[in-house]
């Protein structure tokens, strides 16, 4: 899966959290598109929250 910001990272820490709100994935990276490998998480609904400069961008993404 690839993430793409709208915004110039500088340093991006990405997350992904299941439905109980725990994080499954953490990703640190400066780059405008970050590419994840989420082959081993089950199937589901995940939230996706990327934090760079005190900036927030938020979204979810179901995993079949």
């Amino acid at each position: 899966m690839t993430i793409e910001s709208s915004v110039i990272l500088t340093h991006g820490h990405l997350s992904i959290m299941n439905l109980a709100g725990q994080e499954v994935l953490a990703k640190e990276d400066n780059q405008p598109k970050i590419r994840l490998d989420i082959s081993n998480l089950p199937s589901g609904v995940y939230f996706v929250r990327l934090i760079n400069n005190g900036t927030v961008e938020e979204g979810k993404f179901l995993k079949n």
